[in-house]
């Protein structure tokens, strides 16, 4: 998503598209192989979630012309905020990552979004889950 300095954002990453033997099937690239991937590597580095502790359902993708297109994934877990912190809490992939865990029921989006600064691509993405 790039840098959100000074305001609240959400973990990100920007996938490496050159291709090599991951995401490739016996026919060629396989997207679905290929973003399983990617999303396991990062859901390590921002959380230290092992696949099979998450799951994906949509994705939303925005044509952002202020910042730059992305997309916005819907990826659940049975771990509760509470886990997922002792799981981060001094893991140094974690921590290069980001210092600060934030947790909220989707009920509250608007109200956080009122509340507090919130990087205007990432405002954009939670209004579109209200």
């Amino acid at each position: 998503m790039g840098i959100a300095a000074d305001c609240i954002s959400t973990p990100g990453s920007t996938p490496d598209l050159v291709l090599n033997s991951v995401g490739l099937t016996k026919s060629g690239f396989g997207i679905t192989e290929w973003w399983s991937y990617h999303l396991a590597e990062e859901m390590k580095d921002e959380f230290n979630l092992r696949w099979g502790d998450f799951w994906t359902t949509d994705m939303l993708l925005f044509d952002d012309r202020e910042m730059i297109p992305f997309g916005a994934i819907n990826i659940f877990t049975n771990l509760s905020a509470k886990e997922i912190a002792e799981r981060a809490y001094g893991d140094s992939r974690v921590l290069k990552e980001h210092t600060i865990l934030y947790s909220m029921k989707s009920e509250a989006i608007n109200n956080f979004l009122q509340k507090y600064p919130v990087l205007p691509a990432i405002a954009k993405a939670l209004e579109s889950y209200t």
